[in-house]
Order: C-alpha cells, then sequence, then structure tokens
C-alpha cells in the first residue's frame, strides 16, 4: 500500500460526529428551504392557486429534508448491525 492510500484511509472524526453534523445541515436546510422559498413566492406576480401550489411544493422539500435528518441515525445504526445473509454474502 502506498503512503497516498494509507492517509486518505485515515478517519478525521468519528461516526457520531458526522452524522451530528449532517442531522443539523438537514434541519438547517429544511428551515432555510421553507424560509428563502416562501419569500421568494412572494416576489413573483401569482395567482392564489400558484401560491398555494408553491408553498405545498416548498413545504415538502423542507419536510423531506427533516424527514433525511431524522432518519440518519437510523440509517447508521442499521449499517451497522447488518447481518449478512447466504444469498448477499
Amino acid at each position: 500500500m502506498t503512503i497516498i492510500t494509507r492517509v486518505l484511509k485515515r478517519k478525521v472524526s468519528t461516526d457520531n460526529f458526522d452524522i451530528r453534523c449532517a442531522q443539523t445541515l438537514c434541519f438547517a436546510g429544511g428551515v432555510f428551504v421553507l424560509a428563502l422559498g416562501s419569500w421568494k413566492l412572494n416576489t413573483f406576480a401569482l395567482t392564489a392557486v400558484q401560491i398555494l401550489c408553491g408553498l405545498l411544493l416548498v413545504s415538502s422539500v423542507a419536510l423531506l429534508l427533516v424527514a433525511l435528518g431524522l432518519l440518519l441515525p437510523l440509517a447508521h445504526a442499521a449499517g451497522k448491525n447488518k447481518e449478512c445473509h447466504p444469498f448477499e454474502c
């Protein structure tokens, strides 16, 4: 193994720290998308139906980011406890 591959395989931080950072970014991203999308929808000359559809779409993206942030620790825990089935090994 060369020195470059050994250096690149080293861990810089712990898994818990990485999960917390990604979770925080997802939660902050959800709030940011909701606030920026709502503000930007007000700048356009839209009808009531277009505003309603836009707000529903913006809120669905924000909720998806929040759901992703909630699922990150569960996905990591499931990956660590993964059993090897005969057909998958």
